[in-house]
């Protein structure tokens, strides 16, 4: 029954991405209708495909030429092309704005359409109210960032994942939570002890409890799950208890369960006061190095050297593993898929064939696994064909608890690794100065000017194995918990002397030493940007400076 829950609410979450799709189908029809929008996104979807077809040939000529070639016919043509794009999308968002309020009458109706069959979804989806919810909130939410980034809702493939969440009408107290007096949600009550002990194991063994939770009713019997839990977390004996959402997440060929407590304080907590006067800069990145891979440098007028911030070589060893596997597997599933092809399927029983791969193209793995369990109830069939799908099975299945659990291990150690720097961090400096960029723009294969974003792909594996965005997610937690301040700082922190404040050409960037062109110092790159950050910490202004509470 859960999984069935689970399942209802993979499905009205894809039907509501379809609702979404058709709407902005009518939308986009009914706003671009006007003659003179029309004239201008027909256009631009010509100047964005030549600008496209140019940098596939400038691509191609830089491939075939080593070292790299100079193409600057085609860089002018580009930035030409970005020029009048960025003029057509001003023009058209003008037009669309007075296209928009001509028809404002006609969008409302399409709106009210839109949510008739949110309304309708919703109610014929099979689902309790606090399931089907969560899913609708969820949906709006998303639907909210996707109209303000330009983004689109996908579709979820269902893998046993999902949550359920139990809303609190009116809210729950703490007490009431330990005595079971609600019928949604109890716990079995914990000692003091679980939380205040000494001895960590002693506080883990008081921590174990149970907890019940709603799934759904029907025909007005709740039915409820009991999982054994283990609570790491006091909640505050004031709280009002809002939600409680189980999560199932699939780890590799197993599942995880997780709750999560969404509470109210009846006081609100006084923000707390940093007692040092000390100030940093830090600056982020990924570079490898001998001993591992830097992701931080940390300047400060502590009097402390500067400090980074390093992976150590053998977590990178262990990526490298995660990788291999991943390619092992993959191998193996294509060498399996070629001998499979082979296979006549045309004396096979009936639910067997129904349990055959549909596609052409070569299915997942999950998808031949299931035919090598299905398969097991037909003993007297092509037993020569079985053993062979079933003992890739077997070996795909241990290979792949193998990397998921590998890399789960990495991950919690990485981030265990950022928080307790971050944690250092905010504790010895009340002010904490950071290079304010968007980290998805390093991603990108194109920069936002229309040149070629040109990151080698190692550079772009040590990203995803550096994966800096998390370190300053806990730099910007563990200072608001001590009472530090984070300012953010778009100037030109990595080429500027931070002795002479000289700005400088950019050099090549894998050089680890510049020097300065005006003074002739020289300096580590990551340490003089983390230096320049201190200065902005220390209320050195620099060009779009801004203050983040």
């Amino acid at each position: 029954h859960c999984s069935e829950q689970l399942f209802l609410m993979n499905r009205l979450w894809n039907r509501l991405v379809e609702i979404e799709q058709e709407h902005i189908k009518e939308y986009c029809q009914l706003v671009t209708s006007d003659e003179q929008l029309r004239i201008l996104e027909t256009t631009r979807a010509e100047y964005r495909t030549k600008k496209e077809a140019l940098i596939k040939e400038r691509k191609a000529l830089r491939q075939k030429a080593r070292p790299k070639l100079e193409t600057h016919l085609l860089d002018e043509r580009i930035k030409s092309l970005s020029s009048e794009i960025k003029a057509l999308t001003r023009a058209a968002c003008q037009a669309s704005k007075v296209a928009r309020e001509a028809k404002r009458d006609e969008l409302r109706a399409l709106n009210a359409q839109r949510f008739a069959a949110v309304k309708d979804a919703r109610n014929n989806s099979g689902l309790w109210w606090g399931n089907y919810n969560a899913v609708c909130d969820t949906y709006e939410r998303a639907r909210g960032r996707a109209l303000k980034t330009g983004a689109e809702l996908r579709f979820h493939r269902f893998d046993g994942s999902g949550r359920f969440k139990n809303q609190i009408q009116g809210g729950m107290s703490v007490a009431d939570l330990f005595s079971g007096a609600h019928s949604q949600v109890q716990v079995k009550p914990v000692s003091d002890t679980a939380f205040h002990h000494p001895v960590r194991g002693e506080r883990r063994r008081h921590q174990r409890t149970e907890l019940t939770i709603t799934i759904f009713m029907r025909g007005r019997i709740r039915r409820t799950l009991t999982f054994p839990m283990v609570m790491h977390r006091e909640i505050p004996a004031d709280a009002t208890i809002k939600e409680v959402v189980v999560t199932r997440k699939r780890i590799g060929t197993r599942y995880e369960w997780s709750v999560s407590f969404l509470c109210t304080l009846a006081t609100e907590a006084s923000k707390p006061m940093h007692n040092s006067q000390s100030v940093c800069g830090v600056d982020l990145g990924w570079r490898k190095c001998p001993d591992g891979l830097r992701v931080a440098t940390v300047v400060g007028t502590d009097g402390t050297e500067p400090h980074h911030l390093v992976l150590p070589a053998e977590t990178l060893a262990q990526f490298e593993y995660v990788e291999q596997l991943q390619g092992q597997l993959d191998e193996r599933l294509n060498t399996l898929w070629e001998t499979f092809k082979e296979w006549s399927f045309d004396d096979a029983p009936e639910a067997l064939v129904n349990a055959l791969p549909k596609r052409v193209a070569k299915p997942a793995a999950g998808k031949l696994a299931q035919l090598a369990i299905r398969w097991r109830d037909y003993p007297l069939y092509r037993q020569e064909w079985f053993s062979v799908l079933e003992v890739w099975r077997k070996r795909d299945k241990c290979k792949r608890l193998e990397l998921s659990n590998l890399r789960g291990k990495i991950i919690r150690r990485r981030r265990e690794l950022y928080r307790i720097e971050a944690k250092k961090l905010a504790e010895r400096y009340a002010v904490i100065a950071l290079e304010d960029f968007d980290l998805r723009t390093v991603a990108r294969l194109e920069r936002p000017n229309g040149t070629e974003n040109v990151l080698p792909a190692p550079a772009r594996r040590q990203r995803q194995i550096a994966c800096v965005s998390e370190l300053r997610n806990w730099i910007a937690l563990q200072a608001a918990k001590a009472g530090a301040k984070i300012i953010l700082s778009s100037g030109a922190s990595t080429t500027t002397c931070q002795h002479c404040g000289a700005v400088n050409r950019p050099p090549d960037r894998a050089a680890l030493t510049w020097a300065c062109d005006s003074c002739h110092a020289v300096w580590d790159q990551d340490a003089n940007a983390a230096a320049n950050l201190c200065g902005v910490a220390r209320g050195v202004p620099m060009p779009a400076q801004r203050l983040c509470s």
